[in-house]
């Protein structure tokens, strides 16, 4: 699996993670009520007692809210089944294109 950032998928999610943290450092947005919610990507231990993990922190007009796991927000990949559906978009692209040059020949010579 990977992790799905800019338009590329990265093979490590951890790879995607550090990614996503350095092009997008905090996501705002404005609530319907007004309030600035933003959203950070952190590597850090929440409790002081599980561990460090990837966790996006929301907080509301500057102040803690709350800790999400990376998996609620998160959009994953497989680069593998990507590289495989290019190369059938491939074939077919160029199955349709052999087909019209078919066609085209075909045309000229019956005129």
């Amino acid at each position: 699996m990977g992790i799905f950032v800019d338009g590329t998928c990265h093979a490590d999610d951890d790879a995607g993670r550090i990614l996503l943290q350095a092009s997008y450092p905090v996501v705002t947005s404005i609530s319907p009520s007004g309030d600035l919610i933003s959203w950070q990507l952190k590597f850090e231990d929440p409790d002081g007692f599980s561990g460090q993990q990837w966790l996006w922190v929301k907080t509301i007009n500057g102040h803690f809210e709350t800790f999400v796991g990376t998996s609620d927000m998160e959009v994953y990949c497989d680069p593998q089944q990507s590289l495989q559906d290019g190369v059938s978009l491939g074939w077919l692209v160029g199955s349709v294109l052999i087909g019209a040059a078919i066609f085209k020949l075909m045309q000229r010579a019956m005129s």
